[in-house]
């Protein structure tokens, strides 16, 4: 909105860049969580892909910021869950 000088209906607390996208980054780290093996993955999937689409969709992204923001989002889960392992092994 800014590159095209809209104004947006809700204004941002904090303006950040749009790259890498920050609703794609937590939609896919929630994805990621949320794998257990069973079909409520699935479901967490679909929502963050459809999270991406309309953020290109609507204007606000790029391709290659949702795409950056899933992959951050995916490498953030995976830091999280090792985290998560280690301290078990360590209090156990």
């Amino acid at each position: 909105y800014v590159k095209q000088n809209y104004t947006p209906i809700i204004r941002p607390f904090i303006e950040t860049s749009s790259f890498p996208s920050a609703h794609a980054t937590f939609a896919f780290a929630l994805a990621a969580l949320a794998y257990d093996g069973t079909q409520i993955f699935y479901y967490f999937l679909i929502g963050a892909c459809l999270i991406a689409l309309v953020r290109v969709a609507v204007g606000v992204h790029y391709v290659k910021d949702v795409l950056a923001g899933a992959f951050v989002g995916l490498l953030f889960s995976k830091a999280v869950q090792i985290a998560i392992l280690l301290l078990v092994a360590v209090i156990n």
